[in-house]
């Protein structure tokens, strides 16, 4: 299996029911990924570029996981986008440090999943929510694997609930379309 980092962009962890089980299936899924939390780890948003950059540097395939905030990444992971992918690293006349790079995102939605698909009852398709990511990987020449959307993951936060058993199949659904890009793009 290549080397695998999962970056997690959701800035209110405390909050984030589903957002922490789709974590753990992670760290079951894979368990010789490395991972970034950059919530915990850069709460006040003043992230170590360096220490990203190798990070994306060590791994394969990297994974994003971001909740999906005002129909795009959340603003930990633009921000990430922002420094960690800086010119004259990610792109431009000094290389591609990213070249090649396996890469996936992961979002999740409070709204049902099939709001993003076919008519888009919220008003935008998941087409056009991945576009900007998708552009990004592109520019940095990463190979993109593809998108998973899971809607549906609005929890009020009490435990044991019907709720939280259904975040938690989710999740575990989650994670395994997920890693069933990475095995599909293994057997080409």
């Amino acid at each position: 299996m290549s080397s695998i980092l999962v970056v997690n962009g959701h800035p209110y962890e405390n909050l984030a029911v589903a957002n922490r089980e789709i974590m753990e299936q992670f760290r079951k899924q894979f368990q010789k990924a490395e991972f970034s939390d950059l919530g915990v780890e850069y709460p006040d948003y003043k992230i170590d570029v360096k220490s990203e950059q190798e990070k994306l540097k060590n791994a394969d395939v990297i994974i994003i996981q971001t909740p999906l905030f005002w129909y795009s990444v959340s603003s930990l992971i633009k921000r990430w986008f922002e420094e960690v992918f800086a010119y004259g690293w990610a792109y431009g006349s000094n290389g591609y440090a990213l070249e090649g790079k396996k890469v996936i995102i992961g979002f999740t939605a409070g709204q049902p999943t099939e709001n993003y698909l076919g008519e888009a009852v919220s008003g935008i398709k998941k087409d056009e929510i991945t576009k900007p990511a998708e552009l990004i990987f592109k520019y940095c020449k990463m190979d993109y694997l593809g998108c998973v959307l899971t809607g549906g993951m609005a929890h009020n936060g009490m435990p044991d609930d019907d709720r939280t058993y259904e975040i938690r199949c989710a999740s575990v659904k989650h994670v395994e379309e997920i890693a069933s890009l990475i095995k599909e793009d293994h057997t080409k």
